[in-house]
């Protein structure tokens, strides 16, 4: 996941820019959420720049896994956290620096900021909104560019649930929550009204049920794109499954439209609107068939397939003297996909799509 700052042109990087003309630090970077910093391109240079990592480039306190990045006019506003054994958020920070280049960062779970990962960022009525994302008593952190205010909760009648994930702005400063688990919807905040609208669900807009993965949810030109996860998760009587795809809706302001429900099969994990449509990127998990699809006046086509093995299952394997296909399975031996590769005078295999 990237950031796209406000204003970029829709024709620009797919991956987004954060820039400041003013300052080298940012001419023309792109900046890329990785596991441990943040990687930057150049493109003026057609170059590589040092990653930032906690220390260098980025605060001493912030943390070495990066969950988002965004972009407000000149700041440059960075989500890490670290995790605990169990997979819960550790030490979130938050962390702000400005186009003086001075940072400043704050911890989740202190000055009205909820704990949780700082998953999506997003601005609404001139505020900066962060999903602090969080099995238990996660929200939506508030920053006004002095303070942080009241945090929107689901202890405090705001959210739905405690599990944001996602948020966006539309051009009538309407906030959309979206959430990770199952059945939940996505709430709405009209600030011009200050009130909750009612929340987009499967019964009135025909949504998916599925929840919604982490940063999956874009807003741009009336449109509203929810990207859902796949997969099962919890247990028991928590156990749900979700079957990917995405939701495409109309949405503005106070009105909504009827959604439709689009490509199941695997989590659409990302969600960029350019000039020449919208572009979504599907990880392909166990599958090993990754792939970004751009949905326009042509239809759902496919416009990078990023096929490969991540893992050593495989259940069955067929060729001839120049392909392969291989039959990808998951840890209960189970089918998830079919790879399709060349077969090169080296002896390797190209994998070329699934």
């Amino acid at each position: 996941s990237v950031s796209r700052p406000m204003g970029t042109s829709s024709t620009q990087l797919a991956v987004g820019m954060a820039h400041n003309s003013q300052e080298p630090l940012y001419g023309y970077v792109s900046d890329i959420r990785v596991t441990d910093g943040v990687a930057r391109y150049d493109e003026s240079g057609n170059q590589w720049l040092s990653t930032w990592t906690p220390g260098n480039g980025l605060p001493s306190n912030a943390q070495d896994q990066v969950f988002d990045l965004f972009v407000d006019g000149t700041d440059l506003w960075v989500g890490t956290a670290s995790t605990n054994w169990w997979g819960n958020p550790q030490n979130p920070r938050i962390s702000l620096l400005d186009s003086s280049g001075n940072w400043s960062t704050w911890n989740g779970g202190q000055n009205s900021i909820p704990n949780g990962f700082p998953i999506s960022f997003t601005l609404c009525d001139g505020i900066v909104h962060v999903a602090m994302s969080n099995t238990n008593n996660g929200g939506i952190a508030r920053y006004d560019g002095n303070s942080w205010l009241n945090a929107f909760t689901s202890n405090g009648g705001d959210l739905s649930d405690d599990s944001p994930d996602a948020v966006v702005c539309d051009d009538q400063d309407t906030l959309y929550v979206g959430y990770y688990d199952n059945g939940i919807g996505i709430d709405r905040y009209a600030y011009p009204n200050g009130q909750w609208l009612g929340t987009l669900d499967n019964s009135n807009s025909g949504i998916s049920d599925d929840g919604l993965w982490w940063d999956s949810m874009a807003w741009d030109n009336g449109q509203l794109v929810l990207g859902h996860r796949s997969g099962t998760s919890g247990g028991g009587q928590n156990q749900q499954t979700s079957y990917g795809g995405f939701s495409l809706l109309s949405a503005r302001g106070l009105s909504f439209g009827q959604a439709n429900v689009i490509n199941q099969g695997a989590a659409v994990t990302d969600i960029d609107f350019l000039s020449t449509g919208w572009f979504l990127s599907t990880a392909g998990s166990q599958s090993g068939y990754s792939h970004i699809d751009v949905l326009n006046q042509n239809g759902l086509n496919l416009f990078l397939a990023l096929p490969g093995l991540v893992n050593g299952r495989i259940i069955e394997m067929v060729g001839n003297s120049t392909h392969v296909w291989a039959v990808t399975a998951d840890s209960f031996a189970q089918g998830q996909g079919v790879l399709q590769g060349l077969l090169l005078q080296n002896g390797s295999v190209e994998w070329q799509k699934g």
